[in-house]
């Protein structure tokens, strides 16, 4: 795998067009069978784009995420924090001042669980998609204890996703929900396994393809269908396999190659990420109300998402470089 990866920018602009569609979905009562399908492989691309990053740089043979020193682990952790929160911290502030100025109802703990990056539990009006950056950084943490540990059996991924599959499975019979260990099972696959999911999707064939489509189109159906209501870790487990199946699809046959509309849109996913939600479901702007016809809502709702995701992209920015100097 070359040093600079053009596909993932690809991958990364088309996993947040499938979170943006799959809450238009869902809380526009479109579809909630089909929304609820891209969340689960939407979501899961951007946790596994993360490890193919890593993953490439922990595997090769002149490079590495952290070294052996305690100083490198804080270091990185330290960087991780400062990028993400560079964009949620000052995301946090002016949806508090929003939620004041309109006076939405908020606990001020769920503010504090969010700013810590423990949004899966705590949960602010129209907020709950943070969930995500819970669990993205425990894959982080996830990453940090597998690059200590060393694993030298080749089945060690393997059957760490299927003990983190058995969790998860444990926990629904406990009803806790849990289905976060899934997805940082996946991570920990492809972390590890990120040459050789490479090297395997660049070796895809027509009927490999004609397989992983029929597979995800058999999932949309049961999702349509309704038949994992009753079971979120069929869900979870089934959309993650999907999310991991298309991924080595896009490797495959999105193109290699600079685009600077495509860098434009990657660099500021997160952004988007963090501001679509509340276009959506948030208490403050309701989309469904703007227009009788769904794809202009979903028009706007995108390029809304875009212009303020570019504003706070550049206030996140701002806040980085403070961040790094007095940190």
């Amino acid at each position: 795998m070359d040093s600079r990866i053009y596909v993932l920018d690809y991958i990364r602009v088309i996993a947040v067009m499938m979170i943006l569609t799959c809450h238009y979905l869902l809380f526009s009562g479109v579809s909630s069978g089909l929304g609820r399908y891209l969340a689960g492989i939407g979501n899961m691309i951007f946790f596994l784009l993360s490890a193919l990053l890593y993953g490439n740089k922990y595997n090769s043979s002149n490079n590495s995420v952290i070294e052996k020193t305690p100083f490198e682990t804080i270091r990185f952790v330290k960087g991780r924090i400062i990028k993400i929160g560079s964009s949620l911290f000052p995301f946090l502030i002016i949806m508090i001042l929003l939620f004041i100025a309109f006076d939405v109802n908020f606990s001020w703990v769920d503010v504090g669980l969010n700013f810590a990056f423990l949004g899966y539990f705590g949960k602010l009006p129209g907020l709950g998609h943070l969930w995500f950056i819970t669990v993205l950084f425990a894959c982080y943490v996830e990453m940090v204890m597998l690059i200590k540990i060393k694993p030298n059996n080749p089945y060690f991924a393997w059957a760490f996703l299927a003990a983190m599959i058995f969790l998860m499975f444990l926990g629904e019979r406990l009803r806790v929900t849990v289905g976060a260990f899934v997805h940082m099972g996946f991570f920990g696959l492809v972390f590890l396994k990120s040459q050789w999911l490479y090297e395997k999707s660049q070796r895809i064939r027509l009927w490999h393809t004609l397989v992983i489509i029929l597979f995800n189109m058999a999932c949309i159906l049961l999702e349509l269908n309704g038949m994992f209501e009753k079971s979120q870790g069929c869900h979870v487990l089934l959309t993650d396999f999907c999310g991991l199946f298309l991924l080595t699809l896009f490797l495959r046959y999105l193109p290699n190659r600079p685009n600077r509309l495509i860098a434009f849109l990657s660099g500021i996913g997160l952004e988007i990420y963090l501001i679509h939600h509340i276009l959506c479901a948030g208490p403050i702007i309701k989309v469904s109300s703007w227009s009788c016809f769904h794809i202009i809502n979903y028009a706007i709702m995108v390029v809304l998402s875009v212009l303020l995701a570019f504003f706070l992209h550049y206030v996140a920015q701002m806040f980085s470089k403070i961040a790094t100097k007095v940190l």
